[in-house]
């Protein structure tokens, strides 16, 4: 497994090219997400490792804003893409698990569907 400081420097290159991009920690029974944009997102990796967490992958949203529709009203669209750590790469649950995490993830931001994207490289 790569030091957190290693998954950091990873999650804000990847960062970059996203509206959010959040590192996922998985637990046996929860999972934490460690964002792109918070201050303390080493502090906050480090203490979930040493709790027993795992870093999977990272989840990220692209959000589109189209200009005027039709009916003149303007709609958004999010596009969420998954992203497996290398050291899951090769583990067919680990995609499955952040899959399953984009839908709730949707969900949480109101979104019955969303559009699953692929990675941007």
């Amino acid at each position: 497994m790569r030091s957190t400081v290693d998954l950091i420097q990873e999650l804000d290159a990847e960062a970059q090219k996203f509206w959010f991009c959040s590192i996922v920690v998985g637990f046996e029974t929860s999972t934490i997400f460690v964002a792109g944009n918070q201050e303390d997102r080493l502090q906050m990796l480090n203490e979930a490792v040493e709790q027993g967490g795992e870093p999977i992958g990272l989840i990220a949203v692209i959000k589109t804003i189209p200009e005027k529709s039709f009916a003149d009203a303007q709609t958004e669209t999010l596009t969420l893409s998954l992203k497996v750590f290398q050291e899951y790469a090769h583990e067919e649950w680990a995609e499955k698990y952040l899959g399953k995490l984009l839908e709730r993830f949707a969900q949480g931001l109101g979104k019955q569907t969303f559009d699953q994207g692929e990675w941007i490289n």
